[in-house]
């Protein structure tokens, strides 16, 4: 370990003064006059001042003596043109505003249940302080509104991902490669996500989500990009207005040499970083309507919320589902079940196929999604029998995700009735007047 210096020199000597002129005032008789010249061997008397300035100098020292300046944090938002909101991505590479990166977000941009990417590039110092305590580790302190400033309606409300952005990417840039040019480093730094909280529940005034992000083997002369993915998620229904933001207000140095630890931590300084997430009322909302018709004559376009029928006839019901929004959100896993008549039973529910209209929006190779502005349609017939002649009321249910990385189930409901009538029968009975026995031309009534 290296020599102490600064401020942690001028501690250590101040204690040690302070410490000395106690001992001596706290010395017994004895120990005074065993002190005093003439009394004593010269050779132990140095011998006592040595270990007392030794002692004092062990209780004064900290555990680990670190540079915390040998750090500079960026923290800023991919820009949200170069990846998936699906899944998140980009790079930071050389943090051209615009193209790599942008230093506040724009509620247009997104859709809810969407995936917004951070980026934190570390950079270490090349300094004599870094070669000797290398490989160091950090924390980082990161923290986003789960709560609008103005009327509520969307959160940050997760941190779903946490890494340093090594290998391949899908960079959505057009011309970029697909690796982080902005890491300069051997490749064996790890991020890690080692607390995550919640202050209060989404969408209540003041609520925080709070993380800290471990980052090791941090050597002199490196430049690390940490990837932060965190999970926009949306009230249905609601209005929200305002802004959202994400910041990174403390880090501090932990380890030293590896596995030294700096006891207490160092604080590093990072200008209590935010990235404003604004016009949130711009966010795009997914929507899904069902509506559910019934028919017997075989055509969709002919059916009704209320039909009467004879027992043995066939009818169709008929199911729309729609996501009438038009600002591009989909909808994705889409599934329609119907009840069969019996609400709160569901051993004889069916699910309903949706044949047209359905499509891929998530690449997951099933068309199971709702495209914005989309329509889906489906039909199921069947033959039904008379039973107690009182309307048989059918509920088909549609549900749809906003997003495939831990989903908002939207859902809908739409109904259709049914009365089955008994077959009409006539019942003839005979008679006649006529008695005894009866002879050609008698006329019988």
């Amino acid at each position: 370990m290296r020599n102490i210096i600064g401020n942690s020199v001028d501690k250590a000597i101040t204690a040690l003064v302070v410490m000395l002129w106690v001992l001596s005032n706290r010395l017994t008789n004895s120990t005074k006059a065993f002190l005093r010249p003439g009394h004593g061997k010269p050779g132990v008397r140095a011998a006592f001042l040595m270990l007392s300035l030794i002692a004092a100098l062990i209780m004064t020292s900290p555990a680990a003596i670190a540079e915390s300046g040998d750090f500079s944090i960026d923290f800023v938002a991919a820009n949200p043109y170069s990846y998936d909101h699906l899944i998140g991505g980009g790079a930071y590479d050389d943090r051209t505003i615009g193209v790599d990166v942008v230093e506040s977000l724009e509620g247009g941009d997104f859709d809810c249940g969407d995936i917004v990417t951070y980026f934190a590039l570390v950079t270490v110092a090349n300094t004599q302080s870094a070669i000797d305590d290398q490989p160091q580790t950090i924390e980082m302190d990161f923290s986003f509104l789960a709560d609008t400033t103005g009327q509520s309606g969307v959160a940050i409300g997760d941190i779903v991902l946490v890494q340093v952005n090594y290998g391949t990417i899908e960079d959505l840039v057009t011309g970029e490669n697909g690796i982080d040019d902005g890491i300069i480093d051997d490749g064996g730094s790890t991020a890690t996500l080692i607390d995550e909280s919640l202050t209060g529940p989404l969408f209540t005034s003041k609520s925080e989500l709070h993380g800290t992000v471990e980052l090791d083997d941090l050597e002199p002369g490196e430049q690390v990009v940490v990837r932060i993915d965190v999970k926009l998620f949306c009230d249905p229904g609601s209005a929200p207005t305002g802004n959202l933001a994400g910041a990174l207000p403390d880090a501090r140095l932990t380890y030293i040499n590896g596995s030294v630890p700096v006891d207490p931590p160092e604080a590093i300084s990072v200008g209590k970083q935010t990235v404003p997430f604004k016009q949130i009322g711009d966010i795009c909302f997914p929507e899904l309507v069902i509506e559910k018709t019934v028919t017997d004559s075989g055509d969709c376009s002919l059916g009704v919320d209320d039909l009467t029928v004879t027992s043995g006839d066939t009818v169709k019901y008929c199911y729309v589902v729609t996501n009438p929004n038009t600002c591009g959100a989909p909808l994705y896993n889409i599934k329609v079940v119907d009840d069969n008549g019996t609400s709160g039973n569901t051993a004889d529910d069916f699910i309903v196929t949706l044949d047209v209209g359905l499509s891929d929006e998530d690449g997951d190779g099933s068309f199971d999604d709702l495209a914005a502005g989309g329509t889906a349609s489906g039909s199921e017939s069947f033959i039904l029998y008379y039973t107690s002649g009182l309307p048989v009321t059918n509920t088909g249910t549609a549900t749809g995700n906003d997003s495939i990385i831990e989903p908002t189930t939207l859902t809908a409901s739409d109904t259709a009735a049914v009365t089955v009538e008994g077959v009409p029968s006539i019942a003839v009975v005979k008679t006649s007047d006529a008695t005894g026995t009866n002879q050609v031309g008698d006329v019988i009534t």
